[in-house]
C-alpha cells in the first residue's frame, strides 16, 4: 500500500467518524480523539506539502482553535466543525 492510498484510507476514516458525530451524537472521548488526531495530521500533511486550499485551512485552524479554546464536546461549535470537516473530507476522499 503507498502513501497515497494510506492518506486516502485516513481521510476515508475521518469522514466515517465524523458522519456518525454529526448523526448519531455522543461517542466516548477516545474516538472524538482518534478522528481530530487523523483528520490533524492529515490537514497538517496536506499544507506542509503545498495544498493551500481555503478548505483544508480553514479546517486546520477550526480544529485547533476548538481544542485551545477547550470547548466541551457538545459545544454547537465543534458541531459546526464536525460538518464542515466532513464535506471537506468528503470531497477529498477518492472511491
Amino acid at each position: 500500500m503507498d502513501f497515497k492510498s494510506l492518506l486516502n484510507l485516513a481521510s476515508l476514516a475521518v469522514v466515517v467518524l465524523y458522519a456518525y458525530f454529526v448523526f448519531v451524537g455522543h461517542a466516548p472521548s477516545n474516538l472524538y480523539l482518534l478522528a481530530d488526531g487523523l483528520a490533524g495530521s492529515v490537514l497538517l500533511y496536506l499544507v506542509v506539502k503545498g495544498n493551500r486550499a481555503f478548505n483544508v485551512l480553514v479546517s486546520l485552524v477550526w480544529l485547533v482553535a476548538n481544542y485551545v479554546m477547550k470547548f466541551e464536546k457538545s459545544h454547537p461549535l465543534w458541531l459546526a466543525y464536525d460538518g464542515f470537516a466532513l464535506a471537506s473530507f468528503a470531497s477529498m476522499v477518492k472511491v
